[in-house]
């Protein structure tokens, strides 16, 4: 053989050597699996399918095989292992295939993330409940104003609001003739005369009405009082000049409108016997 014939076989053997080369390649997938069976499983698949070589990473979750492309192509594997029951990036497994699974191999689906997800999202509502305090100061008012609750009128004797401010160190309610039953309200130390005192925000009692006033409000029907001292309530009135009593009536509110009928006895060491009946009813 000449040297030329030799050259010239030496190239052919290089071509056919780079050409087959050229054939083989190196992909990675993602592929959903679990465990060492998962393992076997995938690998396993992509070397039936075709693949020179496989190996899954559970970590990762990736198969990376090598194949000689003009024999096999990535998509064919990556089908058939989808048909064996695991999920990837080119297909995912059908049902029947990934419920006969064995349990260790379930591993967690795209589809089961996103209704989980979609399930936390689903919030029917959150209702917080705060019970109002006994006594509080309002933060909404430029003067000093308290505001007495129902509960803390629980506290307070029977029967009118002549005797709501028992509790209540600020006001002092006292009978100025025990002949004829008349109350004296004093508010910081000064007369009742000095003190506005309204219901509904409206002036009530007041002129003729102040020695017995305090008795016509019974102790049932009132639902808060807000109680404010200080000078600077005389903008509410020439008479606030220590302050102001307030009343406020129990409301019927639309979702509690119900009949009820409510007794309330009292009765002391003196001898005094009082009852209040109160019954309510929805009018449509």
């Amino acid at each position: 053989m000449s040297y030329l014939s030799r050259k010239l076989l030496g190239f052919v053997l290089l071509f056919i050597s780079i050409f087959s080369l050229a054939q083989t390649v190196t992909e990675q997938f993602k592929v959903k699996g679990n465990c060492n069976m998962c393992k076997a499983r995938i690998e396993s698949t992509a070397l039936k399918s075709g693949a020179q070589t496989a190996t899954w990473n559970a970590e990762n979750q990736t198969l990376t095989m090598v194949l000689d492309e003009s024999k096999v192509s990535c998509v064919n594997i990556l089908k058939d292992i989808a048909e064996a029951g695991h999920d990837n990036e080119k297909f995912k497994a059908p049902d029947e295939a990934y419920k006969k699974l064995p349990p260790c191999c379930e591993y967690t689906r795209d589809s089961d993330k996103k209704s989980s997800e979609s399930d936390a999202k689903q919030i029917e509502g959150v209702k917080i409940i705060r019970e109002k305090e006994a006594t509080a100061i309002s933060k909404k008012e430029a003067g000093l104003m308290f505001n007495i609750s129902s509960k803390e009128l629980l506290k307070a004797a029977c029967c009118n609001l002549s005797e709501s401010f028992e509790t209540n160190a600020t006001v002092d309610v006292s009978f100025s003739n025990a002949v004829t039953g008349t109350k004296q309200l004093k508010m910081l130390g000064l007369d009742q005369k000095y003190t506005l005192l309204t219901k509904e925000q409206l002036p009530e009692i007041r002129g003729l009405a102040s020695p017995y006033g305090l008795n016509f409000i019974p102790g049932k029907w009132i639902g808060s009082i807000q109680l404010t001292k200080g000078g600077s309530t005389v903008v509410n009135g020439y008479e606030s000049i220590t302050g102001q009593i307030n009343t406020e009536l129990l409301k019927s509110h639309d979702d509690d409108k119900k009949a009820e009928t409510e007794i309330n006895l009292f009765s002391d060491n003196n001898g005094r016997v009082e009852a209040n009946v109160t019954s309510t009813s929805p009018i449509f």
